[in-house]
């Protein structure tokens, strides 16, 4: 198999359904993110899982197995919420979780007795084995991931989460976590995503969760894990909970802001986000040493044309580095997209695209698709144009506080495979190529961050994460310099 480049992150599906194999069947695993499906490979079933985004790739493959004579199995969270898209592809359809289905879905394949389809529950975590990362390409990797909890109690309306796996949140044993944690050291990682959907939402185990890391990682303080995980707005109001988040290691974090209009949030049942002044909420993150990714979404009913403005307001404002941009879509079964359906308001036989933020699935309320995506174009340019990042970079830097995360924790920089670094390196560098303000952007924040004395891993982390997005912007005609400071009707 041939060598593509590594990933930020280790994909965990594959591995945590590799466990479920007996020891009786012989399995090889392939990430192609990282290595070249083999189509020639000696196997009589073939595996087969992926997210929306990936749909056509996944019936490609499935496609090319087939003409090989071979028996094509198709599970997770698409093909689980759009079985009927993905029927035709296979042979065998798993739907929902493997945990309390694997022992009948394996016997029947040994005695070639097996059903088209099986339906896995809502299952107990503590039935979730240990990964195999012993057969998972580590070296090409750079941070871990473990999954702690599935499922949210909250009931966003645009989210397949709540479809998926449930709204009532179940978590896996805390020993079961720091067994995998241990697994995942060892392997060479020092940097782990913890992949739930919603890590802080109940308090009193996360913070249970969160002692036990903070210990763990003392334990290791000579070469610590730096943690990264998804919460919800709702954290900054437990400075307890921050702190510990802190200690235990963690300084990054996904927030959806989604949209500083109220009425939008109480459009689609984000109601946690309603009360609160989104600015307010990713500053405080600072306090902590913990760096916030936000997750913007435009085109609700409720919003009007000055939304662009106000989200870029709110950015700046906020002195947030880094964003998530992205048209709203309706994934199959959410209550938005049964909504819209019956609205007449679905665009059928359209999916998401990777790397598009473009792209949707519904028909707009108050925007032509045309509007909406100059709309996207401006708000996207003028938030990374440099000036504006740049000025967002050193503002939060003014209000980073470094020395509640553990010392040993943001004085290291390690990288589970020496390529791997080499690699984000020459990404970043080539910031320096794409003008003079981007130059300029480059040194300026360099010597802030030598100035205030924070970790030079901050600096690659915001440089790689920039270069990524100029790319996809790049590739997906979304970076339009011409809309830098131009002040576009945005008015309602």
């Amino acid at each position: 198999m041939g060598y593509q480049p590594g990933v930020m992150m280790a994909d965990l599906a594959i591995p945590t359904v590799a466990a479920f194999v007996p020891n009786d069947f012989k399995i090889d695993i392939c990430d192609e993110h990282i290595s070249k499906i083999n189509f020639e490979i000696d196997s009589k079933f073939i595996g087969i899982t992926g997210r929306v985004y990936q749909k056509n790739r996944m019936i490609e493959i499935a496609k090319e197995f087939k003409k090989r004579g071979k028996i094509i199995i198709m599970g997770g969270s698409y093909v689980t919420l759009s079985p009927n898209v993905m029927r035709e592809y296979c042979d065998i359809l798993v739907q929902g979780e493997i945990e309390e289905i694997h022992t009948e879905l394996f016997n029947d394949l040994r005695n070639n007795t097996y059903k088209d389809t099986y339906y896995g529950t809502k299952a107990d975590l503590s039935l979730t084995p240990t990964p195999r990362w012993d057969l998972y390409p580590n070296n090409h990797a750079s941070a871990g991931s473990i999954q702690t909890s599935r499922g949210c109690p909250y009931q966003c309306e645009f989210c397949d989460v709540i479809v998926y796996l449930g709204r009532k949140q179940r978590h896996k044993p805390i020993d079961d976590v720091i067994k995998e944690l241990e697994v995942l050291y060892s392997l060479g990682y020092r940097s782990i995503v913890f992949s739930d959907d919603n890590f802080t939402v109940n308090r009193p185990h996360a913070k249970k969760l969160l002692k036990r890391l903070r210990d763990w990682n003392l334990k290791h303080k000579k070469s610590p894990v730096r943690f990264c995980t998804q919460v919800s707005t709702d954290i900054v109001k437990d400075d307890e909970l921050l702190q510990l988040c802190a200690q235990a290691g963690f300084d990054q974090v996904f927030i959806g802001i989604e949209s500083p209009n109220s009425d939008s949030m109480n459009e689609v049942k984000k109601f946690h986000n309603m009360k609160l002044e989104m600015a307010n909420v990713i500053k405080k993150f600072y306090n902590y040493g913990i760096l916030p990714y936000c997750g913007m979404i435009l085109g609700f009913d409720s919003d009007y044309k000055n939304i662009f403005k106000q989200q870029f307001e709110l950015a700046m404002e906020s002195f947030s580095p880094y964003f998530m941009i992205n048209v709203l879509i309706a994934p199959d079964q959410t209550p938005l997209f049964n909504r819209l359906k019956k609205e007449n308001r679905i665009l059928t036989n359209k999916f998401v695209e990777v790397g598009s933020p473009l792209n949707s699935n519904i028909i707009f309320k108050n925007f032509s698709t045309d509007e909406m995506n100059l709309g996207m174009k401006w708000l996207a340019t003028n938030l990374y144009e440099p000036k504006n990042f740049t000025l967002r970079v050193l503002n939060m830097l003014d209000n980073f506080n470094t020395y509640k995360q553990p010392k040993s924790a943001s004085q290291l920089y390690e990288i589970n495979g020496d390529h791997i670094l080499k690699d984000i390196s020459k990404i970043i560098s080539k910031i320096r190529n794409l003008g003079e303000e981007e130059k300029k952007m480059w040194n300026i924040i360099g010597e802030k961050i030598i100035d205030k004395n924070v970790p030079k891993e901050l600096f690659i982390t915001l440089m790689f994460f920039y270069m990524q997005l100029r790319h996809v912007y790049n590739e997906n005609g979304i970076w339009q310099p011409e809309l830098i400071g131009v002040n576009l009707d945005f008015e309602k």
